[in-house]
């Protein structure tokens, strides 16, 4: 029969040896191990050669679990045994790690991999329970042990925490069995943390090492029941014509601007502010997106989140689109290199961004402000910041806008823009010039500019160090 090529990875001393039609694999000591000088301490190595059989996985689990382990022991005098290990070449745990060292990962935002350095934690310490081989995590188990239906007992065992149950006074209620009583409480968004990080990593890894780290991923196609999140309510045009004289009669010009930015021009809070990044760098809208020099009847909406950017067109045919905001950006006095920043400038009179350095909450101060101005106008509680740009969607809807429309304002990429400006800049004027209509059948806008576009209150045009993506 004629020898069958194998490259599957070996662990230290084992060797691979074609007899009988099939691949052999036998563990063979180094010479120096097999004849120990009469003079060396650690006496004859207790570990011998021996044949592992044909079967890979068995041969492969025996030399990483017992013999490896043994051998070095016995090299290194015991100390092996109170060292930790580095993660067997093969296992979750090694995976994991090359997944650490990739360029992918390291690419990814603070926030981004502290979401996975979770999800991968609770995977690879995942307790086991009667190993054969003496192993007491998941992370120690070999990527082939690792199997779609293991996966989805991972997830069927992380997804749900069992805490005992209490009675009245604290103390664990009994069941007629004698044994105590527990409770069962679903964490859908562990579980699905979980499932993401390790369908990444092994992708991931698999390109850097796609030799050892099997062709086909076990968490990829898992079915992961996603978590039930509160429904974002839209906030009508009405609503945030009032929310934005309430922020004018606090003197939170910023706070009202970026309403009408989130519902005119779809933008996120954290696009509009902007949000620290790992460099340093503050990314959100700044004035030299609105009305650039190259494109003054425009205005640059960039989506940091999709790596897109729009230009949206200012005027139709004479006609301002935005006459509120734009009203509102034309007469303001720049603070800064970003639109929006704290309308309170600090001790040395900057007005500071409203994002903060630290990588969670960045914008809790502005979210708290943010609520007590919908309060002061008399909104729903159920309204956040989000509900303005979902009230522009649902705005586009209503105004029977078609997919092609609010693609055209929405996130497409430029990168062809030079190409088809006349029918993407026609197509994005039409849809805002159905939005304009829409908004001027509801309320007279010129009986609105007084109200909701006083002068701005002048202050220091000194402010941070601002780039845009």
């Amino acid at each position: 029969m004629r020898q069958i090529r194998s490259a599957l990875p070996l662990p230290r001393y084992v060797e691979r040896r074609w007899k009988g039609g099939k691949w052999n694999y036998l563990f063979n000591l180094p010479s120096w191990a097999k004849r120990v000088a009469a003079h060396d301490d650690r006496g004859p190595c207790p570990v011998k050669s021996e044949a592992l059989g044909s079967d890979y996985k068995a041969a492969v689990e025996r030399a990483e679990m017992i013999l490896l382990p043994q051998f070095d022991a016995w090299r290194t005098r015991g100390l092996s045994d109170l060292a930790p290990l580095a993660p067997a070449r093969g296992t979750f745990d090694w995976m994991v790690g090359v997944y650490r060292n990739s360029p992918q990962y390291k690419a990814l935002s603070k926030r981004m991999k502290a979401n996975f350095e979770y999800g991968l934690g609770i995977a690879s310490d995942h307790p086991l329970k009667g190993d054969r081989h003496g192993r007491s995590r998941f992370g120690q188990l070999s990527l082939s042990e690792i199997t779609p239906g293991l996966a989805d007992k991972l997830y069927a065992k992380v997804k749900v925490d069992r805490e005992p149950l209490l009675g009245a006074n604290g103390t664990p209620v009994i069941g007629e069995d004698g044994v105590p009583l527990v409770r069962e409480i679903r964490r859908l968004r562990r579980g699905q943390e979980v499932m993401k990080a390790c369908r990444r990593a092994w992708k991931v890894a698999r390109r850097h090492e796609h030799g050892v780290v099997p062709y086909i991923n076990p968490f990829e196609r898992a079915e992961v029941e996603a978590p039930k999140s509160g429904t974002t309510v839209p906030a009508t045009w009405e609503q945030t014509l009032a929310f934005v004289k309430a922020c004018d009669a606090a003197g939170d010009w910023s706070i009202g601007t970026a309403a009408l930015v989130s519902f005119l021009w779809l933008q996120r809070q954290e696009h509009i502010l902007g949000v620290p990044r790992e460099d340093g760098r503050i990314t959100g809208l700044l004035w030299a997106d609105y009305r650039p020099s190259d494109h003054p009847d425009c205005v640059l909406i960039q989506h940091p989140k999709t790596n897109e950017a729009v230009f949206l067109p200012l005027y139709s045919d004479g006609r301002p689109l935005f006459p509120e905001l734009m009203s509102r950006l034309d007469n303001a006095t720049k603070r800064g290199a970003l639109i929006c920043v704290r309308d309170k400038p600090d001790a040395t009179g900057v007005h500071r961004p409203w994002s903060t350095r630290a990588t969670t909450g960045a914008l809790a101060t502005f979210i708290r402000r943010v609520k007590k101005l919908r309060d002061a106008a008399g909104l729903p509680k159920k309204i956040t910041f989000r509900s303005f740009r979902h009230g522009g969607f649902t705005a586009g809807g209503d105004a029977d806008l078609s997919d092609a429309d609010l693609n055209a304002i929405g996130a497409k990429t430029e990168a062809t823009i030079d190409i088809y400006r006349k029918g993407t800049m026609a197509q994005r004027r039409r849809a805002l010039t159905k939005l304009l209509d829409q908004r001027s059948n509801q309320q007279r806008l010129s009986t609105q500019d007084a109200e909701i576009c006083p002068p701005q209150v002048q202050g220091s045009v000194r402010g941070a160090k601002v780039v845009a993506v």
